[in-house]
């Protein structure tokens, strides 16, 4: 480490860090080498040898005196994406080079990789957004910013964004359009606002001229687009719902396959897929996005096999798992009934944590509510289990019920037996046989005991007996009263992160639940402003440090939201360490709010030290133990040197 690439004396006037970096004992920077002549044709023939190879040691003793001829050799065939990115991590690598290294002019999945992208971002010399708009070709700018985005499953919503705001240069609903720009958008030489231009200009000009290649095309003109690069997902989940499955109907399923790799995708992408390829429902339901819009639009195509396929890839929702059970019931309006593999897949597949066969107690399959009561027992808890008995008695009346609670498998509390016997005792007592056939008294117990063990006031105390039950699906009505409960008597804190897992969960009971439980602020932290500010309450903890693509962390949504400031992340983030780590990730995806965050560090590092080297030096000495703010650091290292 040297005094230019020291976390906190990188902040100081020359003057004051290297006098603060002799008192530190670190050596200064070395000098740069003079330019060593290299033959070209050498030069490149290393870069293109070093595919596999660690980047250090491939471009260890390369002096580039020539970055036009990097990228001149680049257009012509792209360098391995592992000495792209070593490249452009050069600081003496220009702006223009980058922007070239960043994308791959072809229509293989060469184009998709990410490394060059990671590098250019982490050194602050490009952002998403020139990516998206100055980078050529602009389909691979598309392509590998989209890649990068779900690196690891999930986008990166502040990239997100870039791409959505570029969706407005789309060419509006005219299908000649899109019918070239996914034809010959893949290989269009010019940068993404050309592209689209382009595809407007012609369909502008008649569906003949829309059928035209692209000038100066791309690659080989015989080489097929590999869909995985030409996946066109990301732009058709950003047009108008009926043009989007017009055109996905008149895709191939080996595009539709494509899809898959693109995570939260709309409902106006995913039904006219599975109308496409309906041999991989579950593939591509795994790709859908499932918050409130998405799941109502899938539910409300009454489709046996979305369903099913549904409770075998979202099996912890709760939400969607109530109401597909419940849509099976007989006394609905539009029943939809399971198939016979979705039934299969419930009973054989036993696994407590899940509620895709604890809600089956809300439906009306007498196998499922029995292999809901063998598999979960008393960890249905008495409420659910009372509801499962008053379906099988809408479905069966009390012989099945009979029947059912005679099974020495079921493992079910007492109180529900209890329960149970007294309601069958009554259709007894009441049954004649001829006024009373299907036991109304008993059914009467039964309902009235479910309504009130359903009651939130019974729903809250078998919680703090069992807090796995916070889990289940809840009405309403509960909420306001749970509030009340905890401010009363708080409740566990394994009962709190369940509800406050739940998207109906008020935010008085969320935030308590992630004051008792750090890890679960880290993942709530993006909600809201107060959630932001009882999640930086707490260590920051890094989402990672790598040369790829950061993981999603709280902080990036909060910060891109505006819940928070990036002058409140650097004052309130601690350890001062980590947050100035966090800093390096937000420089690759938030750079905006990264030159924010800078220019008030110094403007603290500044004010608190002025130019005294022994202060700068006391607070280098301190910062890497210390566990506060930078503002705490500060006062500290104030009052050491008074």
């Amino acid at each position: 480490m040297t005094a230019d690439t020291h976390p906190l004396l990188r902040y100081a006037d020359p003057a004051t860090r290297d006098a603060a970096a002799e008192r530190l004992r670190l050596a200064p920077g070395p000098e740069p080498e003079p330019p060593v002549p290299v033959d070209p044709e050498g030069v490149i023939a290393r870069l293109r040898s070093g595919r596999g190879k660690d980047p250090r040691y491939v471009l260890d003793g390369v002096t580039v005196t020539d970055w036009d001829m990097i990228v001149r050799e680049h257009r012509k065939a792209p360098l391995p994406d592992v000495i792209a990115a070593g490249l452009v991590a050069r600081d003496d690598c220009p702006r223009e080079a980058v922007l070239e290294l960043v994308v791959a002019r072809t229509v293989s999945r060469r184009g998709l990789a990410t490394g060059t992208l990671a590098n250019a971002l982490l050194r602050g010399i490009l952002t998403p957004h020139d990516v998206m708009f100055e980078a050529a070709p602009g389909w691979s700018a598309l392509r590998v910013l989209e890649k990068y985005a779900v690196k690891h499953g999930d986008w990166l919503r502040p990239v997100r964004r870039v791409l959505t705001d570029a969706a407005e240069l789309l060419p509006g609903d005219d299908p000649a359009a899109w019918q070239w720009l996914l034809t010959h958008g893949p290989r269009f030489p010019g940068t993404y606002p050309e592209l689209c231009a382009y595809a407007r200009t012609l369909a502008r000009a008649g569906a003949s001229a829309a059928t035209a290649p692209a000038p100066d095309a791309t690659g080989d003109a015989q080489a097929t687009v590999d869909w995985d690069f030409g996946n066109p997902a990301g732009l058709l989940s950003r047009i108008r719902p009926s043009l989007a499955a017009k055109i996905i109907g008149m895709l191939p399923e080996t595009a539709v396959i494509a899809f898959l790799e693109t995570p939260d995708l709309p409902p106006s992408v995913i039904v006219p897929a599975l109308r496409r390829a309906p041999a991989m429902r579950s593939r591509i339901l795994r790709s859908a996005d499932l918050g409130r819009a998405g799941v109502e639009a899938l539910l409300a195509l009454r489709d046996s096999d979305v369903n099913g396929a549904l409770l075998e890839i979202a099996p912890q929702r709760a939400d969607i798992t109530l109401a597909i059970h419940r849509a099976t019931r007989r006394d609905q309006p539009r029943n939809v009934p399971l198939g016979a593999a979705a039934r299969r897949f419930l009973v054989n597949h036993h696994d407590p944590a899940r509620e895709n066969i604890a809600t089956a107690v809300h439906g009306h399959y007498p196998q499922l509510i029995q292999a809901a009561f063998r598999q979960l027992g008393e960890r249905l808890g008495t409420a659910r289990a009372l509801r499962g008995f008053l379906s099988l008695w809408e479905c069966q009346g009390p012989d099945g019920v009979r029947a059912a609670a005679a099974d020495p498998r079921l493992g079910l509390g007492p109180e529900t037996r209890r329960i149970v016997q007294a309601a069958l005792d009554a259709a007894d007592r009441s049954n004649d046989g001829v006024n009373d056939p299907a036991g109304a008294a008993g059914s009467a117990l039964l309902r009235a005991e479910v309504a009130r063990h359903e009651h939130p006031t019974a729903l809250i105390e078998a919680m703090r007996e069992d807090p796995r039950l916070a889990g289940q699906p809840l009405p309403p009505e509960f909420w306001p009263v749970a509030v009340t409960a905890h401010a009363r008597d708080p409740l566990p804190a394994p009962a709190l992160a369940r509800l406050a897992a739940q998207p109906g969960c008020p935010e008085a009971l969320g935030l308590a639940a992630c004051q008792a439980l750090p890890e679960l602020a880290r993942t709530l932290g993006g909600r809201s402003r107060p959630y932001a500010l009882t999640a930086i309450r707490d260590p920051l903890h890094l989402a990672s440090v790598t040369w790829q693509t950061p993981r999603n962390a709280w902080y990036f949504d909060a910060i891109d939201s505006s819940l928070l400031s990036a002058e409140e992340f650097v004052e309130l983030a601690h350890p001062v360490t980590t947050m100035l780590d966090a800093l390096d990730n937000i420089r690759a995806i938030l750079p905006h709010a990264n030159e924010a965050a800078e220019r008030h560090i110094a403007k603290l590092l500044h004010t608190a030290l002025g130019d005294d080297p022994e202060a700068w030096t006391v607070t280098a000495h301190l910062m890497p133990d210390f566990v506060g703010t930078l503002p705490e650091l500060l006062a500290t290292v104030e009052a050491v040197t008074r």
